[in-house]
């Protein structure tokens, strides 16, 4: 098994079915069960949540909103505070030179006024491009996701399913050490595997 970055707190594995019957199976997240054992003190064992592929995508989307949120807030403070910079240095030069003439002060003023729209501008625009190029990649993440995360379907004999199953894991501590025993039942057969972690 393995933490994705893009899984907050999740723990994901690859499960690997092969259907060597005569029938058609159906395999689902109803189908697999995990158990965690913990080793550290104070632990005894838990049964962990499988997610569907939909609460997942849903938790993917709230991340992805947090984190869109911080990027943007983070950014406009930066604009901001490059603003103040500038006008303070646009403030220090004209007291250096009031002893110009008004229509050389005045020119100067509004060609100071242009290069600070200009600025704020070209910030805006970065911004825009930054956000639009983030927001692209994650939906290219989900849809590349939404193909490999577990989901209820049927496995024709002689054929197999590889996919990642997701564990909510949030309330486990970070230190916990011990295993995961993942159990999958396919009409009344189980099969135990032991993931060491």
């Amino acid at each position: 098994y393995t933490k994705l970055a893009v899984a907050k707190d999740k723990t994901l594995f690859m499960l690997v079915v092969q259907n060597e019957g005569e029938e058609p199976i159906d395999i689902g997240n109803d189908n697999v069960s995990v158990i965690f054992h913990g080793s550290s003190e104070g632990w005894a064992s838990k049964k962990i949540k499988v997610q569907s592929v939909d609460d997942f995508m849903s938790d993917l989307e709230k991340e992805y909103s947090n984190k869109e949120k911080k990027f943007f807030y983070s950014e406009l403070y930066d604009i901001k505070s490059k603003l103040e910079i500038q006008s303070l240095m646009s403030s220090s030069s004209s007291s250096s030179g009031s002893s110009s003439s008004s229509s050389s002060s005045s020119s100067s003023s509004s060609s100071s006024s242009d290069d600070s729209d200009d600025s704020v501008e070209s910030m805006i625009e970065d911004l825009n491009y930054d956000i639009d190029t983030m927001r692209a990649n994650n939906e290219l993440l989900r849809e590349a996701l939404k193909e490999i995360v577990l989901k209820p379907q049927t496995i024709m004999p002689d054929n197999s399913f590889s996919g990642i199953v997701v564990c909510d894991t949030r309330d486990m501590g970070k230190d916990i050490s011990g295993n995961f025993q993942v159990s999958v039942s396919v009409e009344a057969i189980e099969n135990v595997a032991d993931a060491p972690n």
